[in-house]
């Protein structure tokens, strides 16, 4: 009667994970993966984070096999934040930068979010 489980626990479990590989590589499962994320990222005065916030998502954009496009939205920035995004956008071509008012121009009454692929990010206050 054990080994009669043991074999059913057995021929689940392999069941399983020979499923779960096939779905992995279908296509719809890679095209989910693949769809770009854009980040629409609101700045004011943020030269102390700038630079790490957006390595730590090429990173992630990178070992997830997700691109990711970033628009820096600059919310009248005293600092070096638009000189450091001006670097940034050198050397990555999904970098886009606007300032407040062509935000505000883009979308007057509310952000259009494409599913769960549009995410706003708010670092207008201080992250310490």
């Amino acid at each position: 009667m054990i080994i009669v489980l043991l074999l059913y626990g057995l021929a689940i479990y392999g069941f399983v994970t020979i499923w779960v590989q096939v779905i992995r590589r279908t296509a719809w499962w890679g095209k989910l993966r693949k769809q770009e994320l854009h980040l629409l990222i609101l700045l004011h005065d943020s030269e102390a984070y700038i630079e790490w916030l957006y390595r730590s998502l090429d990173a992630m954009s990178r070992s997830t096999g997700r691109p990711i496009a970033i628009t820096f939205i600059d919310c009248g920035s005293q600092d070096q934040t638009l000189r450091i995004i001006q670097m940034l956008t050198k050397e990555d071509q999904y970098i886009t930068i606007i300032d407040q008012s062509q935000f505000k121009q883009a979308f007057p009454n509310s952000i259009e979010f494409n599913g769960d692929r549009t995410i706003l990010i708010d670092l207008r206050t201080t992250m310490i």
